[in-house]
């Protein structure tokens, strides 16, 4: 009895799909990277991983002070403009009557809202330390710069 070609096919399919080297898409994950490095080292325990799977690990693992840690504090910057249309610009009231019950009362004109393009140039900065295994501190500052909507510069600190 001779093997169909469909049948290769599929045995083929099978045997690429479950043979394959460790490969996580763990890191979807951007904004916690704890769950990020836990989901990726779950799917890569006891498979054999490529050097460059092996690189990501360790690296991820060091920035989280497991591996003697980073040697020095790591320091990272992004400025990025962005254009962004806004239907109310300045906060303002609809430009119409309010009227409550029985009542109706005329805005002012000058805080009627406006709609227009926001140029914004955002600008960020990120530090990281670690002192052990799985102890570092992150610290960043951000801020956005907002000529045209009169708002100026406004930062903030988290840690």
């Amino acid at each position: 009895m001779r093997p169909t070609v469909q049948f290769i096919i599929i045995l083929f399919a099978f045997i690429s799909l479950w043979t394959t080297r460790a490969q996580a898409n763990c890191l979807v994950f951007s904004q916690n990277e704890r769950l990020s490095n836990y989901c990726l080292l779950n799917e890569v325990s006891g498979k054999l991983m490529d050097g460059q799977t092996s690189s990501v690990v360790v690296q991820r693992l060091q920035m989280e002070g497991y591996f003697g840690g980073i040697s020095e504090p790591t320091w990272a910057t992004k400025i990025a403009p962005s254009v962004t249309y806004s239907n109310n610009i300045n906060g303002g009231n609809p430009d119409k009557k309010l009227v409550l019950g029985n009542l109706e009362f005329d805005g002012d004109p000058n805080l009627v809202a406006k709609e227009g393009v926001v140029g914004n140039l955002n600008l960020s900065a990120l530090n990281r330390v670690t002192f052990g295994e799985g102890d570092y501190i992150t610290t960043s500052l951000a801020g956005t710069a907002c000529p045209g909507a009169g708002i100026g510069f406004g930062a903030g600190v988290a840690g």
